[in-house]
């Protein structure tokens, strides 16, 4: 079988088989591929034809992300991949959220926002949409320095065009909810509304701006 491999201990193919898998590869020779990387930890998923347009389902093997990925997007991503080796610009992540109970704070993200948990390191939690939930005790260990809530020196931002259906869920999910600001109309018409999560993170949602 030139051109594949294969577990040994599985049984030989038989020649139909065989002829279509070569037949198979004949056919993709001249085929122009491309990657597709995942999109939390950026490992190889895929390979696929550069004409490809359709939805493609795949699975992480290194953060286990599971779901599907648009080859349409992830061009994109490949050129803004080759831009930045060409001026040198780094790729953003993660965002990192310090927390004194993950598990609250995971049922708080997911209540309220919808994010999913994509990797659980017992101690570290990655969410869809790449904030990270960072365990408080932990992360003081490792910086030697006091966590400070409730700092306002950074905000997480989400958007909603329900701004009304999100603050009565919020109300209802969270009545003790500290806000900065209560819904409010910003002079350029975006209207918006401010909070701090359990832990003194600042939160901002906002009307998307079209």
């Amino acid at each position: 079988m030139s051109g594949y491999t294969c577990n040994p201990r599985y049984n030989t193919p038989s020649p139909d088989v065989l002829r279509k898998l070569e037949l198979s590869r004949l056919e993709a020779e001249n085929i122009e591929t491309r990657e597709m990387r995942c999109p939390i930890c950026g490992f190889l998923v895929r390979i696929i034809p550069v004409t490809q347009t359709d939805i493609v389902f795949v699975k992480c093997r290194k953060c286990k992300f599971d779901g599907a990925l648009s080859p349409a997007y992830f061009r994109r991503i490949r050129n803004c991949r080759a831009n930045r080796m060409q001026w040198g610009t780094m790729k953003l992540r993660n965002v990192l959220i310090v927390v004194r109970d993950i598990e609250r704070s995971r049922k708080y993200y997911h209540d309220l926002f919808g994010l999913e948990t994509v990797l659980d390191n017992d101690g570290n939690m990655i969410l869809s949409e790449g904030l990270v939930l960072q365990d408080a005790k932990i992360w003081e260990n490792f910086l030697g320095k006091d966590i400070i809530p409730k700092n306002n020196a950074s905000e997480l931002y989400f958007e909603e065009r329900d701004i009304e259906g999100f603050i009565q869920k919020l109300e209802e999910l969270y009545p003790d909810t500290v806000y900065v600001n209560r819904l409010m109309t910003h002079s350029w018409g975006q209207r918006v509304i401010r909070f701090y999560d359990p832990d003194g993170n600042l939160i901002e949602v906002g009307t998307p701006m079209e």
